[in-house]
């Protein structure tokens, strides 16, 4: 995959965009199976996220299920996904980016 955008450069404009990052796996959550990733750059940051209930149907879930257990902190990678508003209250107001995040489709 080509990179598309950096990861600081994600607005609200960009919502609905397939885009591709690459950077590092700066700090990662898990909620239930829901993965939270902040992926960075020498640009910035970007929340890129993987929620199986919102893949988009065509897509292997559980064999991206499986790469992103291998994501571990710092690990250099590349996601593809698309730009999606955060849910309320989730935003980030300390990062230019924080109003967005990435629905990962691959990887």
């Amino acid at each position: 995959m080509k990179r598309t955008n950096t990861c600081g450069e994600l607005r609200s404009g960009d919502i609905g965009k397939k885009v591709c990052l690459q950077g590092w796996v700066r700090f990662s959550r898990d909620h239930g199976g829901v993965a939270f990733i902040d992926l960075a750059d020498r640009y910035g940051i970007t929340q890129v996220v993987f929620d199986p209930e919102d893949i988009p149907e065509g897509i292997d879930k559980d064999s991206l299920s499986e790469i992103m257990r291998t994501f571990t902190r710092e690990s250099a990678v590349s996601v593809g996904g698309i730009v999606r508003k955060r849910v309320e209250g989730t935003e980030d107001s300390r990062n230019p980016t924080g109003d967005t995040e990435v629905l990962i489709t691959g990887a």
